[in-house]
């Protein structure tokens, strides 16, 4: 006799509602396994901390690495390469998601209660992360408090706007800063040597057709 509890294996699916519910279920087990390597990412973090290594870490063999914004624990350099290398990825790649980890248990504590519960995905949290890995702690708990209860649907222009919205409030400096750059980067740039069909065709018109200012021959 089969159990209700026995798992749905791919093999066993001979019609498209099977199918679809093994998928349902497996991308289950895919969020939960993802934020299952997000906790170990945080505590392997904690585990190696600057407070981990013997003596101090500027005469010593080994140094501490920032991961996550202003407030965050700094880990040993070691760590992370060894981390990345559990996870397949290059050293760069496993320090990117060892900081976006540690962002979101140390300064989106809102989020990450989210990421418990099984409410977001670690990919969801990620994206969040790397966006608020800049900003001071005020901005950051700013966009903890506003963005966790939405946090699962939303995207880069709402998080993009929440985020100048903070950097507004908490780090003016900063965002008159971000202005004045935005606006030196804005230019139009006209390439006179580009020459198109259209602007042939044009020419040829004003050739016969003389604009309003130019007098006719008489």
């Amino acid at each position: 006799m089969t159990s209700t509890t026995d798992r749905l294996t791919l093999d066993g699916c001979h019609d498209p509602a099977a199918v679809l519910a093994y998928a349902r279920a497996q991308k289950q087990v895919e969020d939960e396994a993802a934020a299952e390597v997000m906790r170990a990412a945080v505590r392997w973090a904690s585990m190696h901390s600057g407070a981990s290594l013997v003596g101090p870490s500027d005469g010593w063999h080994e140094s501490c690495l920032p991961l996550g914004g202003e407030g965050c624990p700094e880990v040993a350099e070691f760590a992370v390469t060894e981390f990345a290398a559990a996870l397949g990825k290059s050293t760069e790649a496993g320090r990117r998601y060892l900081s976006h980890a540690v962002e979101g248990a140390y300064r989106l504590t809102r989020c990450w209660s989210r990421l418990d519960a099984g409410q977001l995905e670690a990919w969801k949290l990620g994206f969040i992360a790397e966006r608020t890995l800049c900003l001071s702690p005020g901005a950051a708990a700013f966009v903890d408090r506003h963005v966790a209860p939405v946090a699962h649907r939303i995207g880069p222009a709402q998080l993009a706007r929440l985020i100048a919205e903070a950097t507004a409030r908490f780090d003016p400096d900063r965002a008159e800063a971000d202005r004045l750059a935005a606006a030196d980067s804005r230019r139009v740039d006209v390439r006179v040597a580009d020459v198109t069909v259209t602007s042939r065709s044009m020419s040829r018109v004003r050739s016969i057709w003389p604009t309003p200012w130019t007098s006719r021959p008489r």
